[in-house]
């Protein structure tokens, strides 16, 4: 690893390129990982961590750091012998390769095991499409039931008042209670049949993303 002094070009800038590296490289053996977040390279420097970022950024263009964008966050690591240095994208591995996080090789990732990596250090999970759709008509739902419970709540609970409820009241409750039912009907339904599609999805007769790929696997 080559010396990278640009101490100095700004205030943020307390270390030099190359112990920006070593601080990567004491992370990753720390965590035991092949590549490290931002974070556990903040937990190494006397940094923020927007400048954290800012300098892993500056030290990947060098070529001291490899870099990989996950979909989640950029993950980092020093390169060493023949593994690749700044930006990396997904390369493919041998078929017979298994995705063991502890082998992994910090320069080339398959797709899986780049989200592996994700998975490990920043809890990132891909949804497919039915899985998205299900945490969308769940927000509808929610609505659904507050407007539902509203409604039929207040209309029942009009015979417990001295007085009778003036017609608008009525008729706003009566909307809310029926707004209510459709969007706990339609949604529950939709979030029903994604249920069946991602299982499957899961036992590979369907693709996860329909829209791009088709319906069939």
């Amino acid at each position: 690893m080559s010396e990278t002094n640009t101490e100095g070009s700004h205030p943020a800038q307390k270390y030099t390129d190359n112990e920006i590296a070593q601080a990567v490289q004491r992370a990753q053996k720390e965590l035991g990982a092949p590549a490290v977040g931002s974070n556990a390279a903040h937990e190494q420097l006397d940094y923020s961590k927007k400048q954290t970022r800012e300098r892993l950024e500056e030290v990947t263009e060098t070529g001291l750091l490899g870099r990989y964008d996950t979909g989640n966050g950029y993950i980092y690591w020093v390169p060493e012998d023949d593994l690749k240095s700044g930006e990396v994208g997904v390369l493919a591995l041998e078929e017979e390769a298994t995705p063991d996080l502890d082998s992994i090789a910090a320069g080339e990732f398959s797709e899986e095991k780049a989200r592996e990596i994700a998975k490990f250090h920043f809890g990132y999970t891909p949804q497919s499409f039915y899985q998205r759709l299900k945490s969308q008509t769940q927000d509808y739902m929610q609505i659904g039931e507050f407007a539902f419970v509203f409604g039929l709540g207040g209309l029942l609970l009009q015979g417990g008042f001295p007085f009778e409820y003036p017609d608008w009241l009525i008729s706003i409750l009566a909307v809310l209670f029926l707004i209510g039912l459709v969007f706990v009907l339609i949604p529950g339904s939709v979030a029903a049949l994604t249920i069946i599609l991602q299982k499957g999805v899961e036992r590979g007769w369907l693709n996860e993303e329909p829209l791009e790929n088709g319906f069939r696997a």
